[in-house]
């Protein structure tokens, strides 16, 4: 019976090292950067387009074909895109990764959506009360919720480093 668990590179299988360079190759900018970053940039205005873009591919590792979650900062209540079970229970656990450059610059902010998480078709998740005395009410416009959602991400990182 195979791990579940991943496992550190020391202690894998030859067949879990070669899985792991399999996925590495799956990135276009190489295994430390999301792969969305990869992906091109193109005009977003609602859900199903963004989702659309995603082309059921995760947003971290690339994968497709595996069944995605919605990733959303629990900050701001903005969705940032769409991840494998995989990566969505990685991320966030690690300050300085994979994980915190997708944060930093998810497909939210590479392609200046604001869809708040939860039902697309009502107001969704609000920022938390911390965030709006920080930042202000989080705005409506596209653009400014990218930015907005981006200024959060890199203050929590700068927080996650210190």
């Amino acid at each position: 019976m195979e791990a579940t668990a991943a496992r550190c590179e020391r202690h894998s299988t030859d067949a879990e090292r070669r899985r792991r360079a399999a996925r590495a190759q799956q990135h276009r900018h190489g295994p430390d950067l999301p792969a969305c970053w990869g992906w091109p940039v193109i005009a977003v205005a609602d859900y199903r387009q963004a989702r659309d873009w995603h082309a059921g591919r995760c947003a971290v590792c690339g994968r497709a074909g595996a069944r995605l979650v919605d990733d959303h900062c629990h900050a701001t209540g903005l969705l940032r895109g769409w991840l494998c079970s995989g990566c969505n229970g990685q991320e966030g656990k690690n300050p300085l990764s994979l994980y915190s450059a997708y944060r930093y610059r998810p497909p939210a902010v590479l392609l200046r959506w604001a869809i708040p998480y939860g039902d697309p078709r009502r107001e969704g998740a609000q920022p938390l009360p911390w965030i709006v005395a920080t930042y202000g009410e989080r705005p409506r416009e596209p653009r400014a919720a990218a930015e907005y959602l981006a200024r959060v991400a890199m203050s929590a990182l700068r927080r996650q480093t210190e």
